[in-house]
């Protein structure tokens, strides 16, 4: 009777101990891909702002 209360303790903690570290890992992976998202929008809008105003300051210079 103890042997198996034991056996089943151990178990469920294992358990538990495996739950846990997968989630942190799943957790950590999309924040992972998020933050690379988040960065690479901010990229590209700093490289379209760039554009605009190059497409801005050509259109003055040839309006002149």
């Amino acid at each position: 009777q103890a042997l198996a209360s034991l056996l089943i303790y151990l178990c469920a903690h294992t358990l538990g101990i495996f739950t846990f570290v997968w989630g942190e890992r799943v957790q950590r992976k999309t924040f992972r891909e998020t933050k690379m998202s988040v960065v690479a929008r901010l990229r590209m809008q700093r490289e379209n702002a760039k554009q605009v105003r190059s497409l801005h300051d050509e259109r003055f210079t040839n309006t002149n």
